[in-house]
């Protein structure tokens, strides 16, 4: 793993870059404690691992020629699918070649995960899908840990009733993917809260967990993803809460940047704690065997 970037003033795309490799290392973390496979070359990675879920099994890092790209497409489905695999993701970001990886994916049987937006055949597909966001830990808002009901409180989910409830509000949370916090939970049990290389936090309030975060470190900065609230509790700051406080301790360890990509709902918020855009963007496939 890199050590963590610290040079100040990094621009939008070298921190895109810096967190297309943290993705990238989530994905690496995940083959080699989960009893995976991984398969990287200069075309780009590939991994599958438990549980079965997009994120534990995806292609990335994609550096490939207009004359290569559709023959890799097929040899990553024939990769897959000769592993009995029936579905899997495939991720871009602005490093991504060729830029219209994204249109040959869609000509090749793949969808597009986002539902909300149809790819624009006139705009490169890299530079269309969720933006990425990334935040100087140096001055991002700690205040929000002091507007927070009385009763709230943020934990490491470790026990079993902590998955289960991790679990729980990712499902509710996440609408269109309420499985992914099942394959978080699952993938944490299977290795062991203590052992997993990735953090997963609840918030609760009175006593009861009504917030998510999950945290990991690669590229050099902190990844944040899966941020959600129950839909009873918004309004009440707790999801920039959870967001900013994982971020001071990982600040402790020396990590100067943060970085996720986010939904419409989700950017005015981070925007607010100090996060800012850019200027890149990140999508996501998914291949289905029918």
């Amino acid at each position: 793993m890199t050590s963590p970037l610290t040079e100040p003033h990094l621009t939008g795309a070298q921190l895109d870059r810096a967190f297309e490799e943290c993705a990238c290392d989530l994905f690496r973390q995940f083959a080699a404690t989960l009893g995976g496979e991984l398969d990287e070359s200069s075309q780009g990675g590939r991994h599958l691992s438990f549980p079965s879920h997009m994120m534990f099994k995806s292609a990335w890092r994609t550096r490939l020629t207009a004359d290569t790209a559709d023959a890799y497409i097929a040899e990553t489905i024939d990769w897959f699918r000769s592993r009995n695999v029936d579905d899997f993701g495939w991720w871009t970001h602005a490093g991504t070649t060729p830029d219209d990886l994204g249109h040959r994916l869609v000509a090749h049987g793949f969808e597009q995960l986002s539902r909300k937006s149809v790819l624009d055949p006139n705009v490169p597909s890299t530079a269309q899908g969720a933006p990425v966001m990334a935040a100087d830990l140096s001055t991002i808002d700690e205040s929000v840990l002091n507007k927070v009901p009385s009763g709230f409180r943020i934990e490491r989910a470790t026990s079993e009733a902590d998955l289960q409830a991790f679990q729980h509000i990712i499902s509710v949370g996440f609408s269109t993917a309420p499985q992914v916090g099942a394959a978080w939970s699952d993938a944490t049990r299977h290795v062991g809260a203590d052992r997993t290389p990735w953090r997963l936090y609840l918030g609760w309030l009175d006593g009861e967990p009504v917030a998510t975060n999950v945290v990991t470190e690669g590229g050099g900065i902190v990844g944040v993803w899966n941020i959600a609230t129950l839909a009873a509790h918004r309004g009440k700051g707790l999801g920039a809460a959870i967001t900013v406080a994982p971020l001071l301790e990982a600040r402790t360890k020396g990590y100067r940047y943060a970085g996720l990509f986010a939904s419409a709902l989700g950017a005015p918020v981070y925007e607010r704690l100090g996060f800012q855009f850019t200027g890149t963007r990140l999508n996501r496939f998914a291949w289905k065997n029918v």
